[in-house]
């Protein structure tokens, strides 16, 4: 990043020492329109960049590039941090973690300078959500950690409940599933608070899952409910099949078989409606395990073979060696022992190339059971040793996950303790920012005074002047002439300037940036209104006529785009 503004960026008078009363030729206003135009362009890059991250990242990747390419060639601090951002979400979903983490870095450094919190939040949660992604829980759950810190005070409850949210998901990859409840909770209880249904079912999804995980059904069951009816309401079709698979599963696993069936055939119908391949094989794949539970071993092949053929269509080997499995336990149920094995080695294949060890030992304990019962006792033996290596290896891998869990909660501990020393910090800062700005203020007023008195006292030395004799004619001179120069306009705002950098460090940066035409004296206008000086004391601190502010004040509302019914005053205070 640029430490100083280059040639053509110095026009966009980024710092209150390039701000001074001088008049704007033609050239000066023709580049600053050039240079409105090629901030336009990047804000028009990143919008389509963030628009084709889903659908198209590659196409992201490029725009963004492109658009941080142009922002660093006219020093647009803020368009480039954006880029930066856009550029790193979409080498997030094309799983490139080592590119997102160092563009969010950079993106990350420019919206801490430029005072932009909300954004700073946004690139702490994602690059923990990289993290996450890694398995490198405590660096994910470090950075949730610190976006917490970061919106402390400011009211931003939408970007908290992401934080807890994404937290929630952390502990539940841990197995800490009393944490992740409490944090999934926090996140419902904010998006409550703000209404927002659109987003009420997948925090709910996620509290049923847990409790799910945790064999609470009858809360899985009453939270998917919650899920269902919101999801009706808001007209989300998927939504609504995929709880009703919620419903339904939360039913199998309470043994009533029949809800269980009338939910997995409702979601059937909607995935099916919707061409959701995958929706369906999970679909079917839940009617044939209902099926085989009522003892209904006919009906459970059919979904089962059902469920293979959509696994296949969308190329899902996890999906499909689970289906074949379901197959196999379903054939074998039937009595058909020589089908339930060639299904079983089809499932066994499948599932030793994704490496799914809990499928793996499962599969070989249902085909000792087979052989076993064809009486070829030795493929029973082998069967049943494997599933009995595979097993071990798991529990070893569990134990050493469990240790591993462990160290995590101690790293935790100490993040939490961390996380306590940065908000305090933080409320320092802040206490230190509010006392600045309380000075600022004073010394404005104080400069204003000190004008007016000022001035007051030059109006009479000078008519003292006109009509003093030649003896005291010297001396008037004298006081008239210091008064004078304790009235120069660029020594009083110099005086001015240091304490307002201190407190508004990116103040007219950020301005410049967006609206490049602005002129110096407009610039010094903004700078004095963000403080809510009046019009009178705004003319008195910058020596001109109180309708020369009032035209400024037009000028900029034009300038600034502002609609009638916003407050210019409140507009620049955002900024």
């Amino acid at each position: 990043m640029p430490s100083s503004p280059d040639t053509a960026a110095s026009a966009l008078h980024h710092s209150l020492s390039a701000v001074r009363p001088a008049r704007r030729g033609a050239a000066s206003v023709a580049a600053g329109k050039k240079l409105r135009a090629v901030v336009q362009k990047v804000d028009r890059l990143c919008a389509r960049s963030v628009a084709a991250q889903h659908s198209d990242p590659k196409n992201a990747v490029r725009t963004a590039g492109e658009a941080a390419t142009l922002a660093r060639r006219i020093n647009y601090h803020s368009g480039l941090a954006h880029a930066l951002f856009a550029l790193g979400n979409a080498e997030y979903l094309m799983s490139e973690y080592q590119s997102t983490l160092r563009h969010l870095s950079e993106a990350l450094a420019l919206f801490a300078e430029l005072g932009d919190v909300v954004n700073q939040v946004s690139v702490f949660k994602l690059q923990g959500n990289v993290f996450w992604r890694q398995g490198d829980f405590v660096r994910a759950l470090e950075h949730q950690f610190k976006s917490f810190a970061l919106l402390e005070g400011t009211n931003q409850l939408e970007a908290e409940a992401g934080v807890h949210n994404n937290i929630g998901v952390v502990y539940s990859e841990l197995g800490d599933y009393e944490k992740a409840l409490h944090h999934f909770f926090e996140a419902l209880r904010l998006r409550e608070t703000l209404g927002d249904k659109a987003k009420l079912p997948a925090v709910l999804g996620n509290i049923g899952s847990m409790y799910g995980l945790m064999n609470d059904y009858d809360n899985t069951l009453r939270y998917s409910h919650r899920v269902l009816s919101l999801s009706k309401e808001t007209g989300d079709r998927r939504r609504v099949a995929s709880a009703m698979s919620t419903i339904g599963n939360a039913h199998l696993q309470n043994h009533h078989l029949d809800e269980a069936l009338k939910y997995h055939r409702r979601a059937l119908k909607i995935f099916s409606e919707l061409a959701d391949h995958y929706g369906e094989s999970i679909s079917l794949l839940s009617l044939a395990e209902t099926y085989l539970e009522q003892g209904k071993a006919e009906e459970a092949v059919k979904f089962s073979m059902h469920s293979i053929k959509h696994a296949r269509l969308f190329g899902d080997k996890i999906v499909e060696a689970s289906c074949l499995y379901m197959l196999g336990r379903c054939h074998l149920q039937a009595g058909d022992v020589d089908q339930a094995c060639t299904a079983l080695g089809d499932a066994l294949a499948r599932t030793t190339q994704t490496g799914a060890k809990s499928d793996i030992y499962k599969i070989h304990e249902t085909f000792a059971e087979a052989y076993k019962r064809q009486g070829n006792y030795e493929k029973a033996l082998y069967h049943f040793e494997q599933f009995h290596r595979v097993r071990l290896e798991i529990y070893n891998e569990e134990a050493a996950r469990r240790q591993k869990q462990l160290e995590v909660s101690f790293a935790l501990e100490r993040l939490e303790k961390e996380k306590e020393i940065y908000r305090l910090k933080a409320a320092e800062l802040e206490t230190e920012m509010h006392h600045k700005t309380r000075e600022l203020s004073t010394l404005a007023l104080n400069l204003v005074e000190k004008n007016e008195l000022l001035g007051a006292l030059r109006q009479g030395l000078s008519q003292l002047l006109r009509a003093g004799g030649r003896d005291a004619a010297g001396s008037l001179q004298h006081l008239y002439d210091q008064v004078s120069g304790n009235l120069d306009t660029e020594k009083v705002w110099q005086s001015f300037e240091h304490q307002f950098n201190d407190v508004h460090q990116n103040f007219i940066r950020t301005l410049s940036e967006k609206f490049p035409l602005l002129t110096p004296a407009e610039l010094k206008v903004c700078t004095l209104l963000k403080l809510n000086l009046s019009n009178k004391e705004i003319s008195q601190l910058l020596f001109t006529t109180l309708r020369n502010i009032e035209t400024h004040r037009y000028r900029l509302r034009k300038k600034l785009s502002l609609r009638t019914d916003t407050n210019l005053v409140s507009f620049l205070s955002s900024l």
